[in-house]
């Protein structure tokens, strides 16, 4: 054998021996590895145990302050209702105060408001009166509204006719034809526009006067309307306060005196 296989020999006895040397490192650290992961397998089983036991503690709780919250909810509804039921007493209290002190003031001021109520009864007949005079009123303004508007369909008329003469003159003047006849009749429109514009302005005098009264006497209508009303409300008022002030039991008339009381 040769010097140069011998020294390819040697070197190769090396190489093989440093590679066992180092499979085995390897081997030696697979192993540590291995039991560092079954290590951390079981870390991670207790840490997964713990999660659970967590969630499941976790869980507990929340229906736990669900509970809590409902029974809150419940609690809070019961405070609301019994508010609003003192509310509503406190309310039906003082509505009976005031509907006392109300019937005794009522009590009261029902003798002057049976006085008053028997001044505006007595004022009956007048008020009649009134509503008649007020119809008759409007009749008249009504036919005075008619005849104004017939004046001013006249005077409206006659304005037309004396445009129409006036034009006939000036074609007539310019056609050289005899004018008397025109000037008359144009004369004549004129004075019977100037009657029926007076006759207008009387009609629409008399309108305006006669609106004038209407509404003096439907001012007058209306009082006695009001005060008739008011006369019948605080009959009834009256009425009804006797009734509500009646005792009960006694009909409405003394014991023993077989009348209604007054």
């Amino acid at each position: 054998m040769s010097d140069d296989e011998v020294e390819t020999v040697e070197s190769l006895t090396e190489k093989l021996s440093l590679a066992a040397e180092m499979g085995a490192a390897v081997v030696s650290e697979n192993g540590e590895l291995r039991e560092a992961l079954a290590r951390q397998e079981s870390a991670c089983a207790d840490a997964r145990s713990q999660l659970a036991a967590l969630t499941t503690t976790l869980d507990r709780y929340k229906e736990e302050r669900q509970e809590s919250e409902i029974r809150l909810e419940s609690l809070f509804a019961e405070r609301t209702a019994l508010q609003k039921e003192l509310s509503s007493c406190q309310t039906a209290l003082a509505t009976a105060k005031a509907s006392a002190s109300d019937a005794a003031h009522r009590a009261d001021a029902a003798s002057a408001k049976l006085a008053t109520a028997s001044a505006d009864l007595a004022r009956l007949p007048e008020l009649t009166s009134a509503a008649a005079d007020a119809t008759e009123a409007r009749s008249a303004a009504a036919l005075a509204r008619a005849e104004a508007a017939a004046a001013s369909a006249e005077a409206d008329e006659l304005r037309a006719e004396l445009e129409r003469l006036t034009a006939a003159a000036a074609a007539a003047d310019a056609s050289g034809e005899s004018l008397a006849t025109l000037q008359a009749e144009l004369k004549e429109s004129r004075a019977n526009a100037v009657r029926f514009e007076a006759e207008r302005d009387a009609a629409l005098a008399r309108v305006q006067e006669l609106e004038g009264q209407l509404t003096e006497e439907r001012g007058t209508a209306e009082e006695m309307q009001e005060l008739l009303e008011h006369a019948r409300e605080t009959v009834a008022e009256l009425q009804k306060s006797m009734v509500s002030s009646a005792p009960a039991g006694s009909g409405g008339a003394p014991s023993g005196s077989g009348k209604p009381s007054p």
